[in-house]
């Protein structure tokens, strides 16, 4: 049985926290960051085999909580639904970012290993069309769905609805980075667990990071599919986000 899992979001920070989690006695990762057992489909889930999930954890130390990041359970349909059904006493870690900072992460990532073709602009613009060509979960959805992840409402409610509020820990990417012992400070008593030692600052998956840049129509756009959404996700989390570029000038972004 896991006890811990870092379910979102992509392009969020979710690597790092995973790599300060591990170095916690009391915390066991798996064989690899992300297992992605909830969301694979060959599983039966009917009846699913929960000894191949705990096949993908090493051995623990009596007292240690098990780890497992996969960043695509909060966005996927089912996938909290099965990690309920698993253990519904799970403590679940969640980080979010600039919605727009996301997105570009997110495309540059796609564009650098050659899964992207457009301009960030235009991915913009086809990705209904796009996401409406594969079914939830594929490959291809899952690959340009840049504005689709960043409705963080609409996640957190689900995940509200399948889980008690002092069960799911809403993090701010930005903080991770600026304060991670805060942030990890948090984590402990969220966790129960004893306080994290030094830490040293961590940065990875670092992209080459250049302006965001679009066309103010492309802005336009995303701030009217987005901004009501943001908004609710800012009552359920508690999380400020009123310095988010969705609601100011672009920055940088990783």
């Amino acid at each position: 049985m896991v006890e811990i899992v870092i379910a979102g979001v992509q392009k969020c920070g979710t690597t790092a926290l995973h790599k300060y989690l591990c170095c916690h006695p009391q915390i066991v990762g798996g064989h690899k960051k992300e297992i992605h057992y909830f969301d694979d489909p060959t599983v039966n889930w009917s009846r699913p085999d929960y000894a191949i999930y705990d096949a993908q954890f090493p051995a623990r130390k009596p007292g240690q909580m098990r780890l497992d990041a996969s960043p695509s359970y909060i966005y996927l349909p089912h996938c909290l639904d099965r990690l309920r059904a698993c253990n519904p006493e799970v403590r679940l870690i969640l980080l979010f970012r600039d919605p727009i900072e996301r997105a570009w992460s997110h495309w540059a990532m796609a564009t650098r290993r050659r899964r992207e073709t457009l301009g960030f602009d235009a991915a913009i613009r086809a990705e209904r069309r796009r996401i409406a060509a594969y079914p939830p979960g594929d490959i291809g959805y899952k690959a340009c769905a840049y504005l689709d992840r960043g409705f963080y409402g609409r996640q957190l409610s689900r995940a509200l609805d399948l889980f008690p509020r002092d069960r799911i820990l809403c993090l701010a990417s930005e903080m991770l980075k600026a304060n991670p012992a805060a942030v990890l400070a948090q984590v402990s008593t969220h966790l129960g667990i004893a306080p994290f030692g030094l830490v040293q600052p961590l940065e990875l998956n670092k992209g080459p990071g250049r302006p965001i840049t679009m066309e103010p129509g492309t802005r336009a756009f995303i701030q009217e599919m987005l901004q009501d959404d943001i908004r609710l996700f800012s009552r359920l989390s508690g999380l400020y986000t009123g310095h988010w570029s969705l609601f100011s000038d672009p920055q940088p972004a990783s």
